[in-house]
Order: structure tokens, then C-alpha cells, then sequence
């Protein structure tokens, strides 16, 4: 198979396992997305489980806005709090709440249930080759000078 085939059946699949992983995820407990699910999960690893909106939408990978949608949805259901700053009024800060916390503590294997059924099969050579390759493609996104250079390998 040609390499630029490779490439566009590499980012469809990603789209796929994105996809169907959402929808495998619906029945998540208190009617939590998979997207909810891993902000929450990404704000708890901040220290304090504290911190502003762009550095949230930073560690997560999305926009400020889409990041913030996600926010109010949690902050509807209680599992986060949305304040402003005492620093800078103009920021707006997020953190876990106590149900947020609980959530945690009760459904402590919550993550790993997720990814266990993905992962089935994948054997630890093939997670380092898929590892390798996603921080490139990560790393090429985030980086806009990479742009129109041409693979290592061609």
C-alpha cells in the first residue's frame, strides 16, 4: 500500500476509535460523556485539582470554547466549580468539587474501564510503535512551522 494511502487510513481510524469509543462510553455513570469524563480526569491531575481555563484547555487539547462547554456542563451536574480569580478578575479559575471527588473514590476504576476493552489484545511493542507515532503527529500539530516539510522517510 502507497504511503500517502497508509496516512489517510491511519487518520480515519483515529476518527473511528474516537467515534465508537464515544459511543461505547454513553452509559457512563451520572450521564457523563467520555469527553466530560477525561477533562474531569485532566483537571484532577492539576495541583490543588485547581486551575484556569486556558491551562485546563491546554493539557486537554481543545479550544478555550469547546473546553469551556464542557465546563458548564459539569459545573450544571456539580462536578466542577467555575470562579473568578483574586488575581486577575478577567480569569476564570475551575476546580473539582466534592462531588467530583466522590465520584473518584466510588468509581475508582472509572478510567482503567474504559481503556481495558480498547486495549485487548494490543501487545506492548505495538502500544510504543502507536506512542511514537502520536507524539509526532502531536507534536507536528501543535508546531505550524512543520508544515509542508517532507517525512524522514521519503
Amino acid at each position: 500500500m502507497k504511503k500517502s494511502k497508509k496516512k489517510q487510513l491511519v487518520m480515519s481510524m483515529i476518527f473511528r476509535v474516537a467515534n465508537l469509543w464515544q459511543q461505547k462510553s454513553a452509559g457512563m455513570p451520572d450521564g457523563m460523556t467520555l469527553r466530560q469524563f477525561m477533562l474531569l480526569a485532566t483537571l484532577r491531575n492539576f495541583p490543588d485539582k485547581k486551575t484556569n481555563l486556558s491551562a485546563l484547555s491546554e493539557k486537554f487539547g481543545g479550544t478555550r470554547q469547546n473546553v469551556r462547554q464542557l465546563v458548564n456542563a459539569l459545573a450544571g451536574k456539580g462536578f466542577v466549580c467555575m470562579e473568578q480569580s483574586d488575581k486577575d478578575r478577567r480569569e476564570t479559575m475551575i476546580s473539582l468539587t466534592d462531588k467530583a471527588k466522590t465520584f473518584f473514590d466510588e468509581n475508582e476504576t472509572a478510567g482503567e474501564d474504559l481503556i481495558q476493552p480498547v486495549f485487548a489484545g494490543v501487545g506492548e511493542k505495538s502500544l510504543d510503535g502507536a506512542l511514537e507515532c502520536l507524539e509526532t503527529m502531536l507534536a507536528n500539530l501543535e508546531d505550524d512551522s512543520s508544515r509542508g516539510v517532507a517525512d524522514e522517510d521519503e
